[in-house]
């Protein structure tokens, strides 16, 4: 079973699964998001393991899913194309973290 296949079949399981070459948004600890690209997928640990290649940079990095997001395919409104990326990913996190915060007035 290809790879992508094994991360699909595992979604429901997982909550999230990511498949080697997609790509993503990795979440930084400062909260800003850069873009990164999948390069291998360790499913024999618990949670996960994702080692990412972050955009401009030569080292990869290990994360687990809860780092990482899909990007927007290159039409769609996350692209950099139409005025997106980090800057845009990072506004949209956060929205979402407001979003949350929903009745703490």
């Amino acid at each position: 079973m290809p790879l992508a296949e094994a991360a699909a079949a595992l979604q429901p399981v997982l909550g999230k699964a990511f498949a080697t070459g997609q790509g993503v948004w990795y979440r930084q600890r400062d909260g800003t998001e850069i873009e990164a690209k999948v390069e291998s997928v360790d499913l024999t640990v618990d949670p996960p393991s994702y080692g990412v290649l972050l955009h401009g940079r030569s080292d990869a990095r290990e994360t687990i899913a809860e780092r990482l997001r899909p990007r927007e395919p290159a039409n769609g409104s996350g692209s950099a194309a139409n005025g997106g990326g980090p800057q845009a990913a990072a506004a949209a996190a956060a929205a979402r973290g407001s979003e949350r915060q929903t009745g703490t007035d």
